[in-house]
């Protein structure tokens, strides 16, 4: 197994669960989230090519993270800042504990503390717009608003789990 690999298993391993837990109609539950530092790499791309920059910018922040001796502190997260249907631009990378170096193209965010919503989705990534599409609909009939950024937590690492029908993605929405 490669090394980002390995790192990817490892941080899955401590990957911390929501604080609270209240479950909804619709597959949504509301959370308390802790907040937490993510070490990513923005990137624009389109839907189809979306999935292989995802995958290079999580493997750049772990491996800047290793280089800079950063604890890994969870599976890698996906976090949007635009979606559209010509091209998305996210932040991608892994969660850390510490502070890191100022790297090319790198940098330190925060995903916030709070409530949340957010739902699992089991399967392939190709399956995760009808997800969102789920959790938007349950916000509307819920009256909940966003107050930031959705973000994606990848449970399963898909270098370990190669069936595609057993990859988990947590997908979290600060309310």
């Amino acid at each position: 197994m490669k090394p980002v690999a390995l790192a990817l298993c490892a941080a899955l391993a401590t990957a911390a669960a929501p604080a609270a837990r209240a479950d909804a109609p619709g597959g949504v539950s509301i959370v308390e989230v802790t907040r937490q530092k993510v070490l990513v790499k923005q990137v624009t791309a389109p839907p189809q090519k979306l999935r292989a920059a995802i995958r290079k910018a999580v493997t750049d922040a772990t491996n800047a993270a290793k280089r800079s001796r950063l604890d890994i502190a969870g599976p890698p997260v996906v976090r949007y800042i635009q979606r559209g249907p010509l091209s998305f631009v996210v932040e991608a990378g892994v969660p850390v504990q510490g502070s890191a170096p100022a790297r090319p193209g790198l940098r330190i965010v925060e995903l916030p503390a709070g409530k949340a919503a957010t739902i699992t989705h089991m399967g392939p990534y190709e399956q995760l717009p009808a997800t969102h599409q789920i959790l938007d609909q349950w916000l509307e009939a819920q009256k909940q608003r966003a107050t930031g950024r959705r973000w994606e937590v990848f449970v399963s690492n898909p270098v370990v789990v190669r069936d595609p029908a057993k990859l988990e993605t947590k997908i979290f929405v600060p309310l």
